[in-house]
C-alpha cells in the first residue's frame, strides 16, 4: 500500500495543477452530432483518486414513448493495456452482444466495488440536449497485483457510462443499438430502448501520475 499511495500522491500539488488526463472524442449516441467527453483524475491523501466523467450529448430519434433517461455510469482500475483492450473489443460489437461485453468488463467489477453513479434527465419529443457529470470514488487497492502487493503495471480506469430508458409510467432498461422493425422476440414495450447507433460512452484513461 505504501508503494501505491507514493505513486499516487508523491505530488498531491501537481495533481491538482494538471487534474486533466484525457480529453477523448467521443462517438454521438444517436445520429444527432456529439460534443467530446472528458475525464479527470485527481489523487487523494488515502490512496484512493477520484474519476470525473462529463458527457455532452444531444440526442435525437428516441421513442416518442421516452420521457425519461440516465447515464448508468461505473468505473474500475486495472492494467491499462487490457481496458484497452476490453474497449476495442466491445466498440466492435452491437446490440445486446455489446451490453452483454460492457457488462462483463466493466458492470459487475464496478458494482462489487461500489463504484457507480447515475444521472437522470428528462426526454421531450424523442430529444434530449445537455451535459452531465458524474464522479466516482476509486479504491487505491484495486490498482494493486494481489499477488505480489505492489502496484500494477500500466495501471488506467475504464469509464462508462450506459443510456437508460423510460416511458411515463417509469418502466424502462438500458437501451441497445437496434435498427427497426423489433428484433424478433423482442418483450413487449422493447421499441422503446431501441436506438440507432452505440448508447454508451466508454472510455479509457490513466491514473494520477500515470
Amino acid at each position: 500500500m505504501r508503494d501505491l499511495t507514493r505513486y499516487l500522491c508523491g505530488n498531491t500539488r501537481r495533481h491538482r495543477a494538471a487534474s486533466v488526463v484525457a480529453l477523448l472524442a467521443f462517438s454521438p449516441v444517436l445520429p444527432a452530432a456529439g460534443a467530446p467527453a472528458t475525464v479527470t483524475t485527481a489523487a487523494l491523501a488515502d490512496g484512493s483518486f477520484v474519476v470525473t466523467l462529463s458527457i455532452t450529448a444531444q440526442l435525437q430519434a428516441l421513442s416518442s414513448a421516452a420521457v425519461k433517461g440516465a447515464w448508468s455510469c461505473s468505473v474500475k482500475a486495472a492494467s491499462k493495456r487490457s481496458i484497452d483492450a476490453d474497449v476495442a473489443k466491445i466498440s466492435t460489437l452491437t446490440g445486446r452482444a455489446a451490453r452483454d461485453a460492457y457488462q462483463s468488463a466493466l458492470i459487475y467489477p464496478a458494482h462489487y466495488l461500489g463504484q457507480e453513479a447515475t444521472v437522470d434527465f428528462s426526454i421531450s419529443n424523442g430529444e434530449y440536449s445537455g451535459t452531465q457529470a458524474v464522479t466516482i470514488k476509486v479504491a487505491g487497492r484495486d490498482l494493486t497485483d494481489r499477488n505480489t502487493g505492489h502496484v500494477i503495471d500500466d495501471p488506467g480506469v475504464m469509464v462508462g457510462c450506459w443510456l437508460k430508458l423510460y416511458d411515463a409510467s417509469g418502466k424502462g432498461d438500458f437501451a441497445y443499438q437496434a435498427q427497426p422493425p423489433t428484433p424478433a422476440g423482442a418483450a413487449p414495450g422493447d421499441a422503446i430502448l431501441r436506438t440507432a447507433s452505440a448508447p454508451y460512452v466508454l472510455l479509457s484513461a490513466a491514473v494520477p501520475n500515470g
